[in-house]
């Protein structure tokens, strides 16, 4: 997979960074044809595609057992009855719930669903980028098996988005996939600029149908990924000073891909004049409250903090030799001991640490885990490079080369250093914890590290394909564990046994025998309310796994938010204001602590008179959870 391994660890070998595209390519012809091809892509291919294989084939395996009564039955909950119920923060319910529909509720195949887009989108992002890197390494072995490899260790990578997230896909996944098939689609028409042809029109319709899908399941990041995307685009094409009809057709085949995905929507699936204004509406209730711009702000600053203060202190030695084996280039065995001894060290670090290699409870720790590799890679980086400009200085003549490859090439890496963190602005949690999800951005910029000529010193590239392989086996590990042993917010494979026994919506999957247990006696509690599905239902707090298992239909939003009662409330009303689609049949309300009087309010406005309501008091499955039902039966 690097240069160093197939072409020799001298760094005095000529490389003219003007020359990329068709010129880059007859290059690496004329080369190879002077040397025979190394096998080492081959085994970093075989290496890389056994991880993909192992996490995947856990990610089958797990995908009929266990359910998450938070996160995940909220996505199932809002798929459910997503063509009628319009009040939600994003629109992804759009995109999975035909789907969802269409696989006749099943929650296996569902979770199906989002590996194939997952790994597909990965996959798509890795050889991308690999095509690109190919003309900016003219010393490249001339084997697709480099690009294999590159490809699949950027796939590998992808096993990260099973760490914490639900088992079933959400917004914050399928966003994560759409930013990869626009950087992916950006990085094709780079290629295809400096080989001086026009990318084929699959490339930029394609690019448009994402960006309407990622708009949906994700506007506040989709806006500062697709003025990204333009930017690049126009920089890349400026760089390879590539005509304006190009690059109309270009916009106009984004525009093209734009209207399908929008028509599709509009016409086959929700007018956006009946999904825009409610989301509208929540968002800015949103971005009032809980989630407002200064208070992300301020905890993704902590959070940043922390997370740079942990890798310091975990992993100084790697981060210390990262700095000096491009240095020690005259001292090869020292440096490269230095490497192995850091390498070794974090090893023992890993193990040292319980947690490192665990799945979502240990989402503090397996992020230090991930970033301390990375962070040595930037580190090599920013040395190599040093020492690589200090030994070169004067030895080009002033002027000699163009400006033009070397601005394409920044954008391009701009791009994919800040994608993870773009997808991941707006969200409630700990910046790191949602922008490890597109490692496989940062796991390529590390390739292209690995593989630059100036970086080919032995110690330097021991301690740097040690860094990237240490990631993917940390990946496999994670996502593993993530999947089989402590999933989000649910049973493990060996604990998730048994069908929940008369509760159609869980039929396609196995849970905890307690928790089956369970859910059975719910709905045998609740049958003479719930035997029809579509019972209007009000489950405040973040209840909504209850209202799935009990085939209700969540009135206003369904997620109430314990720490938003006001923005849960009015949604409330507003769905009374606007349609009382129970008619006669009044909603169910349940409640894990006391009423408010805010609640209370909202509840008359609809015409709910608590006082008048029968209480069910109910210990299982959420302890304490009182549900009220009408005193005249169903």
């Amino acid at each position: 997979m690097t240069d160093s391994e197939t072409a020799g660890t001298s760094t005095d070998d000529p490389v003219d960074t003007g020359r990329t595209g068709a010129t880059a390519v007859s290059e690496v012809r004329r080369r190879s044809q002077a040397a025979p091809v190394s096998r080492l892509p081959q085994l970093a291919a075989g290496g890389a595609l056994a991880a993909t294989l192992t996490w995947v084939v856990v990610v089958v395996l797990c995908a009929r057992r266990g359910l998450d009564l938070t996160d995940e039955s909220f996505y199932l909950l809002s798929y459910r009855w997503w063509n009628v119920n319009f009040d939600a923060f994003t629109g992804v319910q759009y995109v999975y719930g035909p789907v969802f529909q269409l696989l006749g509720y099943d929650i296996g195949l569902l979770r199906i669903v989002r590996l194939l887009v997952t790994v597909a989108t990965h996959a798509w992002l890795g050889w991308a980028f690999m095509g690109w890197l190919r003309g900016q390494r003219p010393s490249a072995p001339d084997t697709r098996w480099w690009e294999v490899a590159g490809a699949a260790t950027i796939t590998a990578c992808a096993g990260i988005t099973y760490s914490w997230l639900p088992l079933s896909p959400g917004y914050n996944d399928l966003a994560l996939s759409c930013a990869f098939v626009l950087a992916g689609g950006t990085l094709r028409v780079a290629r295809d600029n400096a080989l001086d042809r026009p990318p084929p029109a699959w490339v930029p319709v394609g690019m448009g149908a994402a960006a309407v899908v990622m708009a949906l399941a994700k506007w506040s990041s989709a806006a500062l990924v697709l003025l990204g995307v333009v930017v690049v685009l126009v920089v890349v094409h400026v760089a390879a000073r590539q005509s304006l009809a190009r690059l109309g057709r270009l916009a106009a085949l984004g525009v093209a891909g734009v209207l399908l995905m929008a028509g599709f929507v509009q016409f086959l699936l929700v007018p956006f004049q009946t999904i825009v204004p409610p989301m509208l509406e929540v968002n800015s209730r949103v971005a009032d409250s809980t989630n407002s711009p200064g208070a992300l702000m301020a905890r993704y600053r902590t959070g940043g903090e922390t997370l740079v203060d942990d890798v310091v202190a975990q992993y100084w030695p790697l981060l210390l030799a990262a700095v000096l084996t491009p240095l020690l280039a005259r001292w090869m065995r020292i440096g490269v001991a230095v490497a192995v001894l850091a390498l070794g060290w974090s090893v023992v670090q890993v193990v040292r640490r319980d947690g490192t290699l665990a799945g979502s409870p240990n989402l503090l720790t397996f992020t230090v885990t991930i970033f301390a590799p990375l962070a040595a890679v930037l580190l090599a980086a920013l040395a190599a490079g040093l020492v690589s400009a200090v030994r070169d200085r004067g030895s080009r003549r002033d002027g000699e080369g163009s400006w033009r490859p070397h601005l394409s090439r920044v954008v391009v890496v701009v791009m994919l250093l800040v994608l993870p963190v773009a997808v991941s602005v707006g969200t409630g949690n700990l910046l790191q914890f949602m922008a490890v999800l597109g490692l496989a951005a940062w796991v390529a910029l590390a390739i292209m590290v690995v593989t630059a000529p100036w970086a080919r010193q032995r110690a330097t590239q021991v301690l740097l394909v040690g860094a990237v392989g240490g990631i993917v086996v940390a990946t496999t590990c994670i996502a593993v564990d993530g999947l089989w042993n402590r999933p989000y917010r649910t049973s493990g494979f060996s604990a998730s046994t048994a069908t929940v026994q008369d509760v159609p919506a869980l039929e396609s999957v196995r849970v905890d025998p307690d928790d089956a247990a369970a859910y059975t006696e719910l709905r045998r509690q609740l049958m003479p309310y719930v035997e029809r599905p579509g019972r209007a239902m009000m489950p405040f707090d973040g209840m909504a796994g209850l209202v799935y298992l009990l085939d209700g239909r969540p009135v206003g939003e369904a997620w109430y938010s314990r720490l938003d009662t006001a923005r849960s409330t009015a949604g409330v009303i507003r769905t009374c204001d606007d349609d009382r689609w129970w008619g006669a049949r009044k909603p169910i309300v349940l409640f894990n602590r006391p009423v408010t009087d805010l609640e209370r309010s909202a509840l008359r406005h609809c015409g709910i008179y608590l006082a008048r309501y029968e209480k069910i008091r109910v210990t299982v499955p959420i302890p304490d959870v009182v549900v009220y039902v009408p005193r005249n039966g169903s």
